[in-house]
């Protein structure tokens, strides 16, 4: 008697999360269907059901799926040992400077959209940005609601927006960046200059 195979329950969901990956990131929300989603995975819907409750619980998995990529990638930056630069490659790691990043902030960018009618993806969403916020915070060596995380924060979503409809202003990326960690220093050392205190090269 043949032995059935043993099923990798983690490994078929991870496989559906990818097709909707691909579904959501080409034909967004209203276009990622069951069935087309069922396509890409190359199973049926059913399958589909017999891990996800619905198509809302696909899509959640999606989102924590695109979070979960974009926070390796700024893992892996913390190796920089120069802080100054270990920010800007953080920040870099977040970006869509690639076509894969391009479609993870395109499905981002979705979400954010529909989480204007959806109190369950503003949940869901929170929770992201409050990991974003503590990650940044250790790099900055601040609170993660202080100024300085909110600042970087908004870069991110800002920067991250734009070059997901202007693939071309990529190119401006670095230094923005750039120039965005020069001001956040210069705020950070005007702060913490006793009033009265002249400016370093001032008399």
């Amino acid at each position: 008697m043949e032995v059935p195979k043993a099923v990798d329950h983690d490994q078929r969901r991870a496989e559906i999360v990818r097709a909707a990956r691909v579904v959501l990131a080409r034909d967004g929300i209203d276009g990622a269907t069951m069935r087309r989603i069922a396509s890409e995975a190359q199973c049926t819907t059913g399958r589909i059901t017999h891990y996800f409750v619905d198509k809302d619980d696909v899509m959640i998995a999606v989102l924590r799926s695109v979070h979960h990529s974009s926070r390796q990638r700024m893992e892996a930056a913390l190796r920089e040992p120069d802080a100054r630069a270990r920010l800007e490659r953080v920040i870099e790691a977040a970006l869509p400077l690639d076509a894969e990043r391009r479609d993870e902030w395109s499905i981002w960018m979705t979400f954010l959209a529909h989480a204007v009618h959806s109190a369950a993806l503003q949940a869901e969403l929170k929770v992201r940005y409050d990991d974003w916020s503590a990650l940044l915070a250790g790099v900055v060596e601040d609170d993660p609601g202080s100024e300085a995380v909110r600042r970087f924060v908004a870069l991110i979503d800002g920067l991250g927006m734009r070059v997901t409809v202007d693939a071309s202003s990529r190119l401006d990326i670095v230094r923005m960046i750039h120039d965005a960690v020069d001001a956040a220093g210069t705020r950070r050392s005007d702060v913490s200059r006793p009033s009265g205190a002249a400016e370093p090269g001032r008399r």
